[in-house]
């Protein structure tokens, strides 16, 4: 009743309408209202969150009001430096994920090659409709975050892919130091702090434990990864071709990252 009977005398514009829903501000009333008046498809969605400089963020968004592949599907301008892209599609959950990543990817190849500015994109998990929109936005900024500090060199991150490591961000720091040094042994802190073979291990969970793929993708001798595979097992107990030892090893990355990124801020 208070939803409905509320209404404001001055509405702002329909992008500030826009604005409001992804950032969770409005009604369910007046999203309602919203995607009656517009004719917004009811039907599953995800927002994609695109971080580009702050000075850009209007360039972006233009370009992919005219990049986007439905003309339903919505672009606005958001937060500093943070433009949205709300696509509608009817996904299905076994390839809702990969089919989003690949599509964030063309849409960052493609900014940079018309506008020639690198953008970050994260990629939120899929709403029932506009109203549940929030949500997922708030999930595609928080896989950014925390992309930026796990995978920097990357420019896709997507929710799913971080979930774990927003469960442990959200931990006191207590905890995190608890939890570490219940895993960390004094022989692995040179592996964890070692950024060449932390890289390596990624690199060999990405390929699914493929020795050929994975020296064949960092341009170095089969014999070369295997070292550092065998260096990474005595230093740390951890046998990183087997899976358990692979996901406590990959546990150890995350908390060991996360305490030295509340050290340095």
């Amino acid at each position: 009743m208070f939803e409905n009977g509320v209404s404001r005398v001055d509405k702002p514009t329909t992008s500030g309408d826009l604005k409001a829903i992804i950032l969770g501000e409005e009604s369910t009333a007046d999203v309602k209202k919203y995607v009656a008046k517009f004719k917004i498809p009811e039907k599953p969605c995800l927002v994609y969150a695109i971080f580009s400089e702050e000075n850009k963020v209007d360039d972006v968004k233009n370009f992919l009001d005219n990049f986007k592949s439905d003309e339903k599907d919505l672009v606005t301008s958001v937060e500093a430096g943070i433009c949205a892209y709300v696509k509608f599609d009817d996904f299905s959950p076994s390839d809702s994920e990969q089919s989003s990543a690949e599509y964030a990817r063309l849409m960052t190849d493609s900014v940079y090659e018309e506008l020639g500015i690198k953008v970050k994109i994260g990629v939120g998990s899929t709403a029932a409709g506009l109203k549940d929109c929030a949500v997922s936005y708030r999930q595609a900024v928080s896989a950014v975050k925390m992309g930026e500090i796990f995978a920097g060199n990357s420019s896709v991150f997507t929710f799913k892919e971080y979930i774990l490591i927003k469960i442990f961000k959200d931990l006191p720091e207590y905890k995190l130091k608890e939890f570490l040094n219940a895993l960390l042994e004094n022989d692995a802190k040179e592996i964890f702090g070692d950024k060449e073979m932390i890289d390596t291990a990624e690199e060999f969970f990405n390929t699914n434990f493929n020795v050929s793929e994975t020296a064949r993708k960092m341009f170095m001798h089969r014999n070369t990864l295997m070292y550092r595979i065998d260096k990474i097992d005595k230093a740390t107990g951890l046998d990183i071709r087997k899976f358990q030892d692979a996901v406590t090893f990959k546990i150890i990355t995350i908390l060991y990252r996360l305490m030295e990124n509340k050290d340095e801020s």
